[in-house]
């Protein structure tokens, strides 16, 4: 990073340079003496410059503009100031020089001295108001420069009403006018909101907050904003502060990660996942109960394989004749370093003398305190910012499904209604897609021994049969994607989604034969199993009907299923009944088929298959 010293040194070498030319004038002695007074000023502005730089009380991105329009205008008044050196009347008649060109020159200087004045004025320290002084001439080419520039120092050095003020200008600024968002962020605007967003009044953080949301424009625009701090700033957020807050980093961190989904690996090692699973879970006490289970499920064992051993070990010796001691509060003290006789009473923690409630405790019941559509919006927005930060990402799906996650999507999807429990189920879905690429994912977090897996795949199914299309599309969605992960003993899976077929919502249908195809494919290795389910589920007739008058993908899906059903329950009476042969022949002079041409030797063995066991029936 460039140092002031460094900026200021060329400025102030021309401005001395100057100063003794203008002494050395032999003609426009006049004129030369205005600037050689311009130059003094200059001086004794850019001596302030340099004191406030000491004190970092200068705002650098106005201040590098200056500096660079002020080398322009003293190299322009140096080589003006030098051609006056001689007295010589030859050297005056071929020097061309005019009155009008000190007046531009003058005019030059007057604009550098006005916009160091208002540099100075808007780099205030300490608690003083700052002191706005209007356009700068640098700005008068783009008057709104000024105003990001002037918001800025107020956001380093305004008082704390100076700084909600000025975060809130700059984020209906970014809001309204993409360009201009962009150039906020190109000027240093992330910074000084960051230090605002954790540092500042409670109104100033919540409007920060807005004010970056508004910001994230597009890709290049995000990563200058994790460059400049915004993603270590938003955990520390998360882990602490007012939930209307936490509200707002919630959103803008989410819509970071929606605008460039390379971040979702930035927020992970700032340990992003954590917090939001924290928040997500807060108040709710189905998770920690079902947690507590789940840790005594995976404890049982290996409790039960070392009890005699750790009972033999931990026993004390007794002494001939001792009785043993009744007291269970009576510990040995840590302290101790395991010298016999050295004890130590439990018991309860104590409040520190004279201070009353502790901070933890301030803080919960001023979260408590808060109405219930704060609390949802919460939660919401966390659901979909770790909708946003899983989506693809097997790493973070991972790390996600090592907490009480799981659980806590199961509690919102059953307890909670709105856009908590859509986000919820859009989390899980991204969730399973993940799962469905990734094995170790899939048998680590979905096995249906796990009672977070088995409670997640209820809720999916509950919102299946419910019957709202918003929900059920990616309720499907997600148990097509575990369809791998069913054993045989999960009958309950199947019909849920056989039932779908027939529903009148077209996308609900489509989604229902996709996730039916997933679970009947060669790649299933229970698809014997699963197809044979199927068709007991009297899935056959409204397969062949979406065939028949399905479009796109879900009359492709359909025609697919219905091969894997032939091939692999070909035999099957209840399949003969719903007349699938027929429908098969159709689809083959279908136009469609010449997109799809791995499916024209699957669709050529079905038909095989379905012929034999048709002429078998027949002769019998």
């Amino acid at each position: 990073m460039e140092k002031i010293e460094d900026i200021l040194t060329l400025p102030v070498q021309l401005t001395e340079e100057l100063r003794q030319s203008a002494n050395e004038a032999g003609t426009y002695r006049l004129e030369c003496g205005e600037l050689k007074a311009k130059a003094e000023s200059l001086r004794q502005l850019l001596r302030l410059v340099a004191r406030g730089s000491n004190n970092d009380g200068l705002c650098m991105r106005p201040m590098r503009r200056i500096m660079q329009e002020l080398e322009k205008s003293l190299c322009k008044a140096l080589i003006l100031v030098r051609k006056c050196k001689s007295t010589s009347v030859f050297q005056r008649v071929i020097t061309i020089m005019s009155a009008n060109d000190f007046k531009r020159v003058n005019h030059l200087l007057d604009n550098a001295i006005a916009d160091i004045t208002w540099l100075l004025s808007i780099s205030g320290s300490g608690n003083c108001k700052l002191e706005l002084n209007g356009l700068p001439p640098i700005a008068s080419s783009e008057p709104m420069m000024s105003l990001f520039w002037e918001n800025i120092a107020l956001l380093e050095r305004g008082t704390e009403d100076q700084k909600e003020d000025a975060a809130s200008s700059l984020g209906l600024l970014a809001r309204d006018n993409d360009r201009l968002g962009r150039i906020i962020v190109e000027e240093g605007a992330v910074v000084p909101l960051v230090k605002v967003l954790t540092e500042g009044t409670p109104k100033a953080r919540e409007a920060a907050a807005k004010a970056l949301g508004y910001m994230a424009k597009d890709a290049s625009t995000v990563k200058q904003m994790i460059a400049d701090g915004i993603a270590p700033a938003f955990v520390k957020i998360l882990i602490s502060a007012p939930m209307r807050v936490q509200i707002e980093v919630a959103h803008t961190l989410c819509q970071t990660v929606a605008i460039d989904p390379t971040q979702q690996e930035t927020y992970m090692e700032h340990q992003a996942i954590r917090p939001l699973v924290s928040l997500l879970g807060e108040s709710l006490e189905e998770p920690d109960k079902m947690q507590q289970a789940v840790a005594i499920q995976k404890l049982v064992t290996t409790v039960a394989a070392n009890r005699a051993q750790q009972v033999h070990l931990e026993a004390p010796i007794p002494k001939p004749g001792s009785k043993p001691s009744a007291h269970p509060s009576v510990l040995p003290q840590p302290n101790s370093k395991g010298k016999p006789g050295v004890i130590q009473r439990a018991s309860p923690p104590s409040m520190d003398p004279g201070r009353g409630l502790s901070q933890r405790e301030l803080n919960k019941r001023e979260r408590d305190s808060e109405s219930a559509e704060v609390k949802a919006e919460l939660k919401a927005e966390v659901a979909r910012t770790l909708w946003m930060l899983v989506k693809g990402n097997s790493k973070i799906s991972k790390n996600l499904t090592e907490t009480k996650a799981l659980l806590c999507f199961a509690t919102l999807m059953d307890k909670w209604r709105g856009a908590v429990r859509f986000n919820s189920v859009m989390a899980l879905t991204e969730l399973a897609a993940v799962a469905e690429k990734d094995v170790e994912l899939r048998r680590a977090a979905f096995k249906m021994s796990s009672p977070a897996a088995r409670v997640v795949v209820d809720q999916l199914l509950r919102l299946i049969e419910e019957g709202d299309p918003s929900l059920q599309v990616p309720c499907i969605r997600a148990i097509g994607c575990l369809s791998r992960t069913f054993p045989v003993r999960e009958t309950r899976v199947v019909k849920p989604l056989v039932n779908q077929l027939e529903n009148t919502s077209d996308n609900v249908a489509a989604e229902a034969v996709m996730a039916l195809e997933k679970f009947a494919c060669t790649e299933n290795f229970l698809h014997k199993e699963h197809s044979q389910a199927i068709v007991e589920a009297s899935g056959a007739p409204p397969i062949v009907q979406i065939i028949y008058f399905g479009e796109g993908e879900a009359q492709i899906s359909a025609v697919m299923l219905m091969c894997y059903l032939a091939l692999h329950v070909g035999e099957s009476e209840e399949l003969a009944k719903a007349e699938p042969l027929p429908a098969l022949k159709g689809f083959t002079k279908n136009p469609a088929l010449n997109h799809h041409p791995f499916l024209d030797k699957l669709l050529a063995q079905a038909i095989t298959r379905l012929q034999i066991f048709q002429e078998k029936g027949t002769s019998d």
